[in-house]
C-alpha cells in the first residue's frame, strides 16, 4: 500500500499544463499558477505526503511492512522530491527523509527470499461460481441474485444519496472539463 503513493507524487493528477500555462486544482477548480509558485504545496499535493508519513512514521507499520529490494527502490524514488522548499512547507517530512537516507544504505532481501514467502500461490475462488460450475441450475442462481443481491432497499438512504452526489459524474465532469482560469 505504501508504494501506491509514489505515482501520486511523481505525476500528480491535480497539476497540469494547458496552452503553455500551469494549472493546479485548488478548492475544486483549476486555477492558473505562476511558474515561480509551482513549488508551493496545495492541500491536494500534501495529502500523499501525509499518507506516506502516517505509514512510515509508525514503528508498528515499519515492522509489519516487509521491505524487499523492489519496494525499497520504489520508495527511494521519492528522495529527489524532498528538497528544502518542500521540507520548509511540510517539516514533518524531515523524519521521512532521514528514514529514506537510512534505507538507502541498508540491505534488504530480494522479493523471492522473504520469510514466509513460499513457492505456492493461492487463488480465491468465489463460492457462487463454484456452485454454477458444479451444474447448479443457472436460472435458480440468477433468480436468487435478483431477489437477494441486486435489491434496491438502499435507494432511500439519505447518507448513501449524499455520498452518491459527491461522487457523481456531474461534479467530476465539471472539475475535469472546467477551462476557466
Amino acid at each position: 500500500m505504501l508504494i501506491l503513493f509514489i505515482p501520486l507524487i511523481e505525476n500528480p493528477p491535480w497539476t497540469r499544463r494547458q496552452d503553455g500555462k500551469w494549472l493546479k486544482l485548488v478548492d475544486q477548480q483549476w486555477k492558473e499558477v505562476a511558474p515561480i509558485d509551482l513549488l508551493k504545496v496545495t492541500k491536494l499535493e500534501g495529502q500523499p505526503w501525509l499518507g506516506l508519513y502516517a505509514l512510515i512514521a509508525k514503528e508498528v507499520y515499519r515492522q509489519r511492512y516487509q521491505l524487499n529490494s523492489f519496494r525499497k527502490n520504489q520508495l527511494l524514488r521519492l528522495r529527489k522530491y524532498m528538497n528544502d522548499i518542500l521540507l520548509d512547507q511540510l517539516p514533518f517530512l524531515a523524519d521521512i527523509q532521514r528514514y529514506m537516507d537510512e534505507l538507502a544504505v541498508c540491505d534488504v532481501p530480494e522479493p523471492n527470499t522473504l520469510a514466509g514467502g513460499g513457492v505456492f500461490m493461492f487463488q480465491q475462488v468465489a463460492a457462487m461460481r463454484e456452485k454454477i460450475v458444479k451444474r447448479k441450475p443457472f436460472n435458480e442462481v440468477a433468480e436468487y441474485q435478483l431477489k437477494n443481491v441486486f435489491t434496491m432497499t438502499d435507494k432511500t438512504d439519505k447518507d448513501l444519496l449524499a455520498m452518491a452526489e459527491v461522487y457523481s459524474d456531474d461534479f467530476s465532469d465539471s472539475v475535469l472539463l472546467d477551462n476557466t482560469v
